[in-house]
């Protein structure tokens, strides 16, 4: 399969959707997409699963975790289908990133790339970009720009920071 550029997928699933702001209705875009959203209470470790059937698909998501969990959860998701179309079923368990974009061994690179997608769908780099411009910059830290870009986002405090910090618009702390 060739190399997919995971930021340019991301835009043009939006455009497609018409998706022109924060925060992305991730659920609508699965939906439009042919997959069935199933909110069921998975083991606290398991955050989601895609399994493809003939006659559509389903993203499971854990309904005990977070509604920003949820939705990084189906974007992730959302990248399995869009970068990785040959296998039937994807599990996904919680892990923690960190921010050097390296991972230990054995971790699967197709993780990487739906993890990768996911940040790409949910906090698109124009998006970013225009919001940091109608802030007020004179009143933000490092420290305070992911908690106040979060919440217009819809992700958690530290997916916008592994973001702003993957784009080299915050250095890590």
């Amino acid at each position: 399969m060739p190399q997919i550029d995971v930021e340019e997928d991301a835009l043009r699933l939006l455009g497609r959707f018409n998706v022109k702001s924060e925060p992305v209705p991730v659920d609508e875009i699965a939906k439009g997409l042919g997959a069935r959203l199933a909110y069921e209470r998975f083991d606290e470790n398991m955050s989601g699963i895609l399994v493809r059937f003939k006659d559509g698909n389903v993203i499971g998501i854990n309904s005990s975790q977070a509604a920003v969990r949820q939705r990084f959860s189906i974007a992730h998701e959302i990248g399995h289908l869009q970068l990785h179309q040959g296998r039937p079923m994807h599990v996904d368990h919680l892990v923690h990133v960190n921010l050097r974009r390296t991972q230990p061994p054995g971790y699967d690179p197709e993780e990487r790339d739906a993890n990768q997608y996911a940040a790409s769908l949910l906090m698109p780099i124009p998006f970013v970009s225009a919001a940091l411009g109608r802030l007020r910059r004179a009143e933000l830290t490092a420290e305070s720009l992911p908690g106040e870009l979060a919440p217009r986002f819809g992700v958690s405090r530290q997916a916008m920071e592994y973001r702003l910090t993957n784009l080299g618009l915050v250095q890590p702390g």
